[in-house]
């Protein structure tokens, strides 16, 4: 397994659907050179039993990319709530009444972790948006961990045929519900309406 340093970027991805317990996350680190250029890229899965989410995706994508670390580093993400935690001092961010804490506790043992800054990018930018060259450069290393992210939801396995047409039955179930209910009220008597001094 390779190690990476310098300027890496990490982001999250999650595959909704309606079955929040079948949601997938995913996350990449990718390292970048003065271009803008991936140097190496790591994908991976939110282990299940934790949330599928594109937040959980986002810290798992932070404490991978300080594992992966083997000398000082400068982190970019694009989700504020992740950056900011990251900049919060360890008794803080790892208090166990914190979201996500064990994924700060665990990037902390790491041996670079006292060596790394974190800084903030916005998401899904387009280069031509970029006001000048680190702009630009930033965009390229977003967008580098952003489609790696994606790319990793083949990673996750894939329902087998019995799996995917039982779901595809209990949809049609829950739709055929759904349009029972949104049916309903149209069933239902209006109300009569009332004057103030109670005539109709």
């Amino acid at each position: 397994l390779w190690n990476m340093s310098g300027s890496v970027f990490y982001d999250g991805s999650c595959l909704k659907h309606a079955e929040p317990e079948l949601s997938t996350a995913t996350f990449a680190v990718t390292q970048v050179n003065a271009e803008g250029e991936a140097e190496a890229v790591l994908q991976g899965t939110v282990p299940k039993g934790t949330p599928q989410t594109s937040q959980s995706a986002e810290n798992y994508g932070r404490t991978a990319a300080v594992q992966l670390l083997d000398g000082p580093a400068v982190l970019y993400g694009d989700c504020k709530a992740v950056v900011d935690a990251a900049r919060l001092p360890p008794w803080r961010a790892g208090h166990h009444r914190r979201m996500y804490a064990g994924t700060r506790r665990l990037a902390d043992k790491c041996e670079f972790s006292g060596r790394v800054s974190d800084q903030k990018v916005k998401a899904h930018r387009k280069l031509d948006s970029a006001a000048d060259a680190n702009e630009a450069w930033e965009i390229k290393g977003n967008d580098h961990a952003d489609r790696n992210a994606v790319a990793a939801q083949s990673l996750h396995p894939r329902p087998s045929a019995w799996q995917a047409e039982e779901q595809r039955t209990q949809d049609d179930k829950l739709a055929q519900v759904c349009r029972v209910l949104g049916a309903v009220p149209r069933l239902w008597p209006k109300a009569e309406r009332h004057t103030a001094n109670g005539g109709k």
